[in-house]
């Protein structure tokens, strides 16, 4: 990690991000470049490390966005404002959700109930008690009818109908049937589903490739993941070994 050097000046300089350190100076937070140039000033109540270029900031209680000119490309008149992502960004006002653009132009209006952002293309939104899905345009591609969802993770959503979850596509199509009890997103090519109280893991044909016999499990990152069986935590692989034994016959 590389820090930027400090002549004092400020209050806390944070690490690089981006090429630009996050500083505050008398409670206001700003931003310097690697030689310590004051690129934007500390006049933020709030500001978060850039991300994609941007980055979330806020003023007299309100969320905006800034570009690393210190541009307001979202204005400060937001309860909330998620990062940009993929040139979207979810946005709070008034306990309602809508989307904006990179511009600060709002795409889709700020009238749903919830939503966990944009992703993949597509935004899932709840209204009236049902979620549905738009793209960035505000068009309606998913019809509001699942009592629960949540985002696109490698081409395919968790959805809930009737307390039973399963997966869909983008079209809508349901691609692996609604079974689960509960289910999270997809991961490394698998998703963690559970059944009557015991965890496992499906592939994105619905496959059960590692068996719901766990009390628990975490999502796989980095070809392993965390599960726990009888009161023990175990780490396997895609293979449901036991990735303790390996490390094991590897000393």
């Amino acid at each position: 990690m590389k820090y930027p050097m400090s002549d004092n000046k400020y209050d806390y300089i944070a690490e690089y991000s981006e090429g630009l350190a996050h500083v505050a100076l008398n409670k206001k937070h700003g931003f310097i470049d690697e030689n310590g140039n004051e690129i934007i000033p500390p006049i933020y109540e709030l500001a978060f490390d850039f991300h994609n270029g941007f980055a979330q900031v806020t003023n007299n209680g309100k969320w905006g966005i800034i570009d690393k000119t210190g541009k307001l490309r979202v204005n400060t008149i937001y309860d909330y404002v998620q990062e940009l992502d993929e040139g979207f960004a979810l946005v709070e006002l008034n306990d309602k959700y809508g989307l904006v653009d990179k511009d600060g132009q709002e795409v889709i209006p700020i009238i749903y109930d919830f939503s966990y952002g944009y992703s993949e293309g597509l935004i899932g939104m709840q209204l009236n008690g049902k979620w549905g899905f738009l793209d960035g345009a505000g068009k309606v591609v998913i019809p509001f009818v699942w009592d629960d969802a949540e985002h696109f993770s490698e081409g395919l959503a968790y959805v809930g109908l009737d307390y039973k979850c399963g997966y869909i596509d983008k079209t809508g199509k349901v691609v692996i049937p609604l079974i689960y009890d509960s289910a999270g997103a997809f991961s490394e090519g698998l998703a963690c589903v559970e059944l009557d109280g015991e965890y496992g893991f499906i592939d994105k044909a619905g496959k059960e490739v590692i068996p719901l016999m766990y009390d628990f499990a975490q999502d796989f990152s980095g070809g392993k993941a965390r599960v726990n069986l009888d009161g023990e935590w175990l780490t396997i692989d895609k293979n449901n070994k036991d990735c303790a034994s390996d490390d094991a016959e590897n000393e």
